[in-house]
């Protein structure tokens, strides 16, 4: 009877080895499965079971009751991340578990280059399909999404930071506007902390005045000097004549408005026309860069009070009236049929 049982122990012992060398080598060996690449959503509330058996499926693995017995051994089976997970290479089932564990979650980058506007903001988020555009426009006009963001503005326009940006595919449009706002409020901090406000403008009226001049101008070395002929326009009161704030007016009418500007545009009246208006506009134009805000917060010291277009990105910048319409006959002789930019700036 003795003999039976030692028997009996010894068998069980090496089946049970040799069922661990199996679970070791399933667990070590990558599988190379389907050619493409394989999306795995993982819904909040999947079982370990669930999982193993999504992941056979799209056939990243050879086994689901050996990758849930392997993932129960590890102590793993309740630690998994959901999200939307891309296997496009040969993983063995110990790398795929420490990705779910770690939730290395596909994500999808956008980017948003300074100067855009909520339209074209709302578009290039769309193109990666995190959220739809129309859902976007809403809720960057929302009263009530905008208090929650804790701002006080009538759009998310200019508190949108341009930078480059990851999300996984279960983000909402709430978040990714939520971590473009948080982004706009660490550089608007940085910025001040660094230059204060000498000219005591509150932020609001920073940010519109920076989304001037990040529309006027992509050289960098002219934003400051930009930025100091504006301030001395407002000071003398006289109106700032700039040819995007137009432009922007007619995009708030016609969100595929891409005229060239003409007379007639100068004289419709908008909130966002300064042409016709005083001060400020209502607010921002577009997303400023950090390089705006802080041409805004120090501004070049200069008794200019003109600028125009010299056709090569640059700008031409005078002091008297008279300087800028010589300017202007310099180098709009082109465009004089249409009216743009003939106007004092």
């Amino acid at each position: 009877m003795r003999h039976w049982i030692v028997s009996a122990l010894i068998i069980a012992a090496v089946m049970a080895a040799a069922g661990l060398m199996r679970l070791y080598q399933f667990g070590t060996e990558a599988h190379a499965g389907a050619q493409s690449p394989a999306l795995l959503v993982i819904a909040p509330g999947s079982s370990m079971r669930q999982v193993s058996a999504q992941l056979r499926a799209a056939d990243v693995i050879t086994s689901a009751r050996m990758f849930e017995m392997l993932a129960r051994i590890k102590g793993s089976a309740r630690s998994i991340k959901y999200g939307t997970y891309e296997f496009s290479a040969a993983l063995s089932p110990l790398d795929i578990l420490d990705r779910l564990q770690r939730g290395l979650v596909r994500l999808s980058p956008f980017t948003v280059p300074e100067g855009r506007t909520l339209f074209e903001t709302a578009r290039i988020i769309a193109a990666t399909g995190l959220a739809g555009e129309d859902d976007l426009l809403e809720k960057m006009t929302d009263p009530d999404v905008i208090s929650g963001l804790g701002l006080k503005a009538d759009s998310l326009e200019g508190y949108l930071f341009p930078d480059t940006y990851l999300f996984g595919q279960e983000t909402t449009a709430g978040m990714i506007l939520h971590a473009m706002t948080e982004r706009y409020r660490q550089v608007f901090a940085e910025e001040m902390q660094t230059a204060g406000n000498p000219a005591g403008l509150s932020e609001h009226e920073i940010i519109t005045l920076a989304s001037l001049v990040e529309a006027e101008t992509g050289r960098a070395d002219e934003r400051p000097l930009i930025a100091g002929v504006f301030l001395n326009r407002l000071a003398k009161g006289m109106r700032l004549e700039c040819d995007p704030t137009v432009v922007y007016g007619q995009l708030l009418l016609d969100p595929g408005f891409n005229e060239r500007l003409s007379r007639r545009h100068l004289r419709q009246p908008t909130p966002h026309n300064t042409y016709l208006n005083h001060g400020l506009p209502p607010g921002p134009i577009c997303s400023p860069g950090r390089l705006a805000i802080r041409a805004v917060l120090q501004p070049e010291k200069t008794d200019f009070l003109f600028f125009v277009s010299r056709n090569d990105g640059s700008h031409e910048f005078s002091r008297t009236l008279q300087e800028h319409d010589r300017a202007v006959e310099t180098f709009q002789r082109a465009r004089s049929d249409t009216g743009a930019q003939q106007r004092p700036k």
